[in-house]
């Protein structure tokens, strides 16, 4: 869904969104992300992931209950120099970690 916006004209959230609902996250020291850029929601968990400091991912209950992190900073196999983006397939059930 693509949003355009101009000077004169402002849409308001309930005109494209029909339920929002605010999940705290955990603040344990691990489990804190800064600057989440994308959220999956796989079965009944949620992966956050962060480009920040190379980029690393943390998994959460639906209630923002921290379950683990995947940080694999690194050059060697399954390791990443730095990621930028994360995508899910569910056909394969597979994270995918992009770099470009």
């Amino acid at each position: 869904y693509v949003i355009e916006f101009d000077d004169d004209h402002f849409v308001d959230v309930k005109d494209i969104v029909s339920d929002i609902q605010i999940i705290e996250l955990d603040t344990a020291m691990n489990s804190i992300l800064p600057g989440i850029t994308n959220i999956i929601f796989v079965d009944d968990t949620m992966c956050c992931f962060t480009s920040s400091y190379g980029g690393h991912i943390n998994k959460y209950t639906m209630d923002g209950k921290y379950l683990s992190s995947i940080k694999k900073i690194g050059r060697s196999h399954e390791e990443w120099v730095r990621a930028r983006n994360l995508f899910y397939n569910p056909q394969d059930n597979v994270f995918i970690i992009s770099d470009h």
